[in-house]
């Protein structure tokens, strides 16, 4: 006959006292269930694997501080959020790229063209057909505010041309 698997409660007093014993048994007992509560927040069964073993870890580190509670509900609230703390970060990241996106002019642009969509890919074309025109054919407006800025009365540097 197997032997009976030891109550939360006593894995919890082990935990507390440093049983390594006692922690893989808990280990062991909620992995997976932690592992696919943290798989219904995230993208990736990876990420929440890392989740979960990271909340372990928090676990283990502070044994000592845990009082009398519900071991199994604390784990799941904090992979929950831990979880909930990932995808905020993940947020705080894509809005930064796409604020960055957004701020890209000239070159860095043309860099990033790869990574942009096919829908944008033409708009960039012709964006850049338009500044190799402006740099390639200068308008007479362009010349005149050129020469009035070096200090010459245009019609005769106009004329010496």
């Amino acid at each position: 006959m197997p032997t009976p698997s030891p109550s939360d409660q006593r894995l919890f007093e082990g935990i507390r006292f440093g049983n390594e014993a006692d922690f893989e048994c808990f280990f062991r007992r909620y992995y997976p269930r932690l592992v696919n509560y943290a798989a219904r927040f995230v993208a990736g069964h990876e990420t929440a694997r890392d989740l979960v073993q990271d909340s372990f870890a928090r676990l283990w580190e502070r044994r000592c501080e845990l009082r009398e509670l519900d071991l199994a509900s604390l784990l799941f609230t904090m992979v929950r959020n831990a979880c909930l703390n990932y995808l905020k970060h993940n947020g705080v990241v894509a809005r930064h790229e796409l604020e960055y996106t957004a701020r890209m002019r000239g070159e860095e642009r043309i860099y990033s063209y790869d990574f942009l969509s096919d829908a944008e890919q033409p708009c960039l074309y012709e964006e850049l057909q338009r500044e190799v025109q402006k740099q390639s054919a200068p308008s007479s407006t362009s010349i005149t505010s050129i020469i009035r800025t070096c200090g010459a009365p245009v019609s005769s540097t106009v004329a010496k041309a």
